[in-house]
């Protein structure tokens, strides 16, 4: 049993990927690469499912002379999975799309990082090292001693609130 990619309309999904499809972690398809989950309705509805099947399962194996109980574990194995199978159906998932300003660095902004734990070399080759990783805008940090243990850091040119956040990271 294969099932189609809600986003490109493929036959991607075959019975191993919609065994483990569930609603919580997503999947991705193997032609278009979007994100796809199982529905939530029907992730509801696979545990009463399972339920159903190995009802079904323990009727049909007490009712099957003792010679065929083996094939009758594999048929309640095979009903437990066939359940998962056919109620699995991929749904699109829509990834919310951050509708962010531009930054605008605020000369007379007043950030400010203290640190203690680092000699100032270290702290140094830190700073320098958050400097590099960003080409696009290096940002001047300063690195000011203030008492024997302490140092302050701050930002004359101003620094975006994602890059200040990965910097106190």
């Amino acid at each position: 049993m294969i099932k189609k990619c809600p986003h490109c309309q493929e036959d991607t999904f075959g019975w191993r990927e919609l065994i483990v499809l569930d609603y919580f972690t997503p999947d991705q398809c193997k032609v278009c690469g979007k994100l796809v989950r199982n529905d939530g309705v029907r992730q509801f509805l696979i545990f009463p499912a399972i339920l159903a099947a190995l009802f079904v399962g323990i009727v049909v194996f007490s009712l099957i002379p003792s010679s065929l109980q083996p094939v009758g574990v594999i048929f309640i194995i095979l009903l437990v999975g066939l359940s998962n199978i056919l109620l699995a159906k991929p749904a699109k998932i829509e990834l919310p799309t951050a509708d962010l300003r531009p930054f605008t660095p605020d000369p007379n902004n007043d950030k400010m990082i203290v640190v203690t734990g680092w000699n100032e070399e270290e702290l140094q080759k830190i700073v320098d090292d958050f400097g590099a990783q960003d080409s696009n805008s290096p940002s001047r940090i300063e690195v000011q001693r203030d008492c024997d243990d302490y140092f302050r850091l701050t930002f004359p040119e101003d620094l975006s609130p994602f890059d200040f956040a990965a910097l106190v990271n």
